[in-house]
């Protein structure tokens, strides 16, 4: 993966909590049996999705979170900032607050930044601009941005990895690594906000 982005912006923000309830799924908005909200619910793929786009480990983390929208138990609206040690950022913005219908069911969008490129999404594709040809415009390429498509593929993916003993994507090292940041993530907004400098656990 490329090592030289500056800065990496998601946005995902979800339907309501209620969801879950109707789903079955209450103790998903029970932080006795959660552990939170939007955060650990949903931003927990984009922490994954920074360290392996810079193929760094997050070392700071700060966080703000409220409820204001639904007024329940959990977070419905967070907003994360992640540093690497040499100063790359990422932020990534959740929450339960879009007004899903059928045809509509959630807001997601991206920005990453390097030193050769500028990536943006639009509502079905992703448009890239190149630092160093700028004469050559914008590229726009098609984008399937509904994920849902994707959940059975991974599925399948996952599955094949364990019945042919090959290395999965992501290991229980990985998983290790993102409740580290998700503990900090917590804890900071605990503290109003406060920036917090993870300590790695040794192998």
């Amino acid at each position: 993966m490329a090592a030289d982005f500056n800065y990496l912006s998601f946005r995902f923000i979800v339907g309501p909590p209620a969801r879950y309830e109707t789903a079955g799924s209450a103790w998903a908005i029970d932080p006795v049996f959660s552990g939170g909200g939007s955060t650990i619910n949903v931003a927990t793929h984009f922490i994954d999705l920074f360290r392996l786009l810079t193929g760094k480990e997050v070392s700071r983390v700060s966080a703000v979170m409220n409820s204001l929208t639904h007024r329940g138990a959990v977070e419905d609206y967070s907003l994360l900032t992640l540093q690497t040690e040499d100063g790359v950022i990422g932020v990534v913005e959740t929450g339960y607050s879009f007004p899903s219908t059928a045809d509509e069911q959630r807001e997601f969008s991206f920005t990453l930044s390097s030193d050769h490129m500028y990536a943006k999404s639009g509502p079905d594709r992703i448009e890239i601009r190149d630092r160093h040809n700028l004469a050559a415009g914008t590229r726009s390429r098609r984008l399937q941005l509904d994920t849902d498509v994707y959940y059975p593929l991974f599925v399948k993916q996952v599955l094949a990895e364990c019945r042919n003993g090959a290395k999965p994507i992501a290991s229980l090292r990985d998983a290790e690594a993102i409740m580290q940041v998700m503990d900090a993530a917590y804890a900071s907004a605990r503290q109003g906000g406060t920036l917090l400098t993870l300590t790695r656990t040794s192998d």
